[in-house]
This record gives C-alpha cells, sequence and structure tokens, in this order.
C-alpha cells in the first residue's frame, strides 16, 4: 500500500474531526505527493523511517508527535521509503475542544513537536485504527462554545466571497475581535481563511467539472478581480493553474 488513506470518525466527533489518515509507502519505490491548503490543522506521529519536507524545512523523526499548522500554500514532498505517518485533522476552529493552545497563528505553515500524550499509544492504532482514534478523543472532548462556530458555517455558505466587515456584521463582533478569534483558533485571518475556502469552492468545481461557462465567468462570479488575480491565487494554493480541462 502507497499514498494516503482516510478514515471517518464515529460517535459524534466528526463535527470537530475531518478525518483520521494514514500515509504509507511501500518498500518499491519513492513517490511524491502534494498537499493543499484546506483551513484545517493536524496532529501527526511518525511511526515510520524519519520524514524530511525540504521545500518547508520540516524534519519528523520517528516515534515523535507534531502539530502540523494550517497551511498558507501548496506543498509538494517526496515521500521517502519505509514511510509511515498517523494524523487526525482538525476542522477549522476545533482543536480546542480537545486541548487548550496556544495561538495556531504561531504554527502556520510548519511542523511542532507536541507532547506525546496528545495522541493515543501507538500499539492500539496499529490494532484499530478508527477504534483507537474514537476510543481516545471521546475521552477527552470538551466541547467549546467559542462563537467561530457560526462565523465559519457563515463563511463556508458565502464560499469565502463574504468580506470580513459583512462577516463581523453578520455576527454581531467587531473585525478586531473577528481576528484574533481567528489567529488563535484558526491559526489564519479572516481573510486568509476565506481565501483558501473560496480556492476549495473553485477547484471542486473545477474538478467535478460543474464549469458551465468559462474561468474568467467562474472568477468573477467568486469575486476575483480578473483570470489574472485568479490564475495567480489558485496556483499559490494548487501549485498549478486552473483549467478546465
Amino acid at each position: 500500500m502507497a499514498g494516503f488513506t482516510f478514515y471517518k470518525p464515529q460517535h459524534g466527533l466528526n463535527e470537530f474531526i475531518e478525518a483520521y489518515w494514514e500515509l504509507r509507502s511501500d518498500s518499491a519505490s519513492e513517490f511524491s505527493d502534494s498537499l493543499l491548503p484546506d483551513g484545517c490543522v493536524d496532529l501527526i506521529i511518525n511511526a515510520g523511517e524519519r520524514f524530511a519536507v525540504p521545500s518547508e524545512n520540516v524534519i519528523l523523526e520517528h516515534g515523535k508527535v507534531y502539530i502540523g499548522g494550517v497551511m498558507t500554500h501548496a506543498v509538494h514532498t517526496p515521500i521517502p521509503l519505509e514511510c509511515r505517518l498517523i494524523g487526525v485533522r482538525f476542522k477549522p476552529g476545533c482543536l480546542s475542544n480537545f486541548q487548550q493552545h496556544d495561538s495556531l497563528h504561531l504554527f502556520k505553515d510548519g511542523c511542532t513537536e507536541m507532547s506525546k500524550k496528545l495522541m493515543p499509544d501507538l500499539k492500539q492504532l496499529d490494532q484499530d485504527i478508527i477504534n483507537g482514534f474514537d476510543t481516545f478523543y471521546a475521552k477527552i472532548l470538551k466541547p467549546t462554545n467559542h462563537r467561530l462556530s457560526l462565523v465559519l458555517q457563515y463563511i463556508y455558505g458565502s464560499h469565502g466571497t463574504a468580506d470580513v466587515r459583512s462577516i463581523a456584521a453578520q455576527n454581531f463582533t467587531t473585525e478586531r475581535q473577528l481576528e484574533r478569534d481567528f489567529r488563535q483558533y484558526v491559526g489564519l485571518s479572516p481573510k486568509q481563511f476565506s481565501n483558501i475556502i473560496r480556492f476549495q469552492y473553485a477547484n471542486r468545481m473545477l474538478e467535478n467539472r460543474l464549469v458551465k461557462q468559462s474561468l474568467l465567468s467562474l472568477a468573477l462570479n467568486l469575486g476575483y478581480c480578473d483570470h489574472a488575480h485568479f490564475s495567480k491565487e489558485f496556483k499559490k494554493y494548487a501549485g498549478s493553474a486552473p483549467s478546465m480541462g
């Protein structure tokens, strides 16, 4: 088996956790993969050999746990032989439901070593990765009631096209407070996060061949200034220019 495998959480955890995942390589050959921004934060344990992402100056040592901060650009990384990473992808703003943390803005675009107490024992995951994670995170779940959940719903509902002023007004808060909350719990500014959600929507439309007109029409409908603006933003997040092919 080579590449990513994703697993859906159970027992109500899917409200907070996007997926559990495992990245493996076999002993036949190395390959590479691209990681795209999605607004999520990951906890990662390296259960294989030393793993390096040269472009990001990141090294994951065997047996250690890391927080993978929210990404702001595409990352293309080689996957070495004997690779095995196991991770939990938390939905935007949801890590605080399981663990108090410093401002996630501090972890943006990087991997920082964390306590092993944030992950179940590797032996449990080897036996049953879904049950191992479900049992562990169900026990430490302490739902928080910070105001971001409705704000995030609003941004998703607008496909990332709403401006920060209207986001704040619709959610009865100030732009300054919104900025503080996003830096703390998401790791990005509201504008940065919205731009990623807008890119994700555009990418889904193109991947599923749902664009009926032109790239320019898609760009203008999503609030980009013109085709050049759309192409530049898209390439930053996807690593390649948008295409209807």
